[in-house]
């Protein structure tokens, strides 16, 4: 499975000390350069990040070209411009603008909520609402209400 990473998967999940999830949930995580250097922004992050030998750092040979990247930020427009040149067979995104872009593009995405409940379904983690409220509580990760609800209520809890 080719998964590809946007920042805010890996840096919320590391804010609460359960970046294992991916790993757990994937095996290996891609990640391009500019979401290596967002993450390592905070140097606690950057010393986890470089241990972590389950998530692999790639150099893109040609900088995002497609018209709708240029209004991302660079971590987003190069980790769809990488899940696109892999064919990924997912790309972990949460900000709204960014998954926009990838639905419009085709690329299949999963946000923090989704890799959560592929967690509990994969039997990674017993229940998904401690996660949760961590990543609102502690990283203080934005997630609408209405998506905790849903996503709480197809987990049966």
């Amino acid at each position: 499975m080719i998964v590809v990473s946007d920042t805010s998967a890996i840096s919320n999940l590391l804010k609460i000390d359960a970046v294992d999830i991916l790993r757990l949930t994937f095996g290996r995580v891609i990640i391009p350069d500019a979401v290596y250097e967002e993450i390592c922004e905070i140097q606690s992050h950057s010393l986890t990040l470089n241990q972590l030998g389950w998530i692999d750092r790639v150099t893109l040979s040609h900088p995002p070209d497609e018209r709708a990247l240029l209004a991302l930020d660079r971590g987003e427009a190069e980790a769809i411009t990488l899940a696109i040149r892999l064919s990924a067979d997912y790309l972990l995104i949460d900000e709204a603008e960014g998954r926009g872009v990838a639905r419009q593009l085709g690329v299949k995405f999963v946000g923090l909520p989704g890799v959560l409940s592929m967690a509990k379904k994969n039997g990674h983690i017993e229940r998904i609402k401690p996660y949760v409220d961590r990543l609102i509580h502690e990283a203080r990760f934005r997630l609408r209400r209405d998506l905790v609800e849903e996503t709480l209520r197809q987990a049966g809890e």
